[in-house]
């Protein structure tokens, strides 16, 4: 086979220039994509939580869904909440909020693991001190062979984690995701 030198220097056997420049194009503008993509979805709820901040009129109240597959993820999430909470009531204060767990995550939430993670535990302490429900679901428990009673008082058990956030949704509560998958 014919090694030619092309007009950068880089040897070039059997293949034109252009079907290249096509495949490193499509590459450029696949990552392009996919990084804006990732960079919109990312602060979702902010936008959510800033257009609420900027309105007049109060929500009837604030549901904060979290999912996801990682148990560390409420390391983030509630404080995440917290600080999220504090804003809407510095502007809302008498603004309903409730948060339910229904991924993996929620398992970090039982009273052995709460144990283990004094900062989570603190966290979710102070969030029910507010007047801040925390749930988690049931059904998804009981899959997985954790019984109500794993969970400490202050955590409470909902039978099915997406009823109970579409209960509150149907209240006119406005529906916050925290999920970093």
């Amino acid at each position: 086979m014919k090694k030619n030198k092309n007009r950068l220097g880089y040897i070039v056997s059997g293949f034109s220039e252009k079907p290249c420049c096509y495949a490193f194009l499509f590459f450029v503008c696949y990552l392009s994509f996919f990084s804006s993509t990732v960079l919109a979805e990312g602060p979702a709820y902010l936008t959510k939580i800033e257009t609420l901040l900027k309105s007049d009129k109060a929500p009837e109240g604030i549901v904060f869904e979290i999912i996801n597959r990682n148990v560390l993820f409420l390391n983030w999430a509630m404080p995440e909440v917290a600080k999220q909470s504090e804003r809407l009531r510095k502007k809302f204060p008498d603004l309903d909020i409730a948060v339910v767990s229904h991924g993996r995550e929620m398992f970090a939430l039982t009273a052995v693991k709460q144990s283990e993670n004094l900062n989570l535990k603190t966290q979710v302490d102070s969030l029910v001190s507010q007047q801040i429900p925390v749930y988690v679901c049931g059904t998804y428990a009981e899959r997985k062979g954790v019984s109500d009673a794993e969970f400490p008082e202050n955590i409470r058990v909902a039978a099915e984690g997406p009823s109970q956030i579409k209960d509150y949704i149907n209240l006119g509560y406005t529906h916050i995701l925290l999920n970093m998958n």
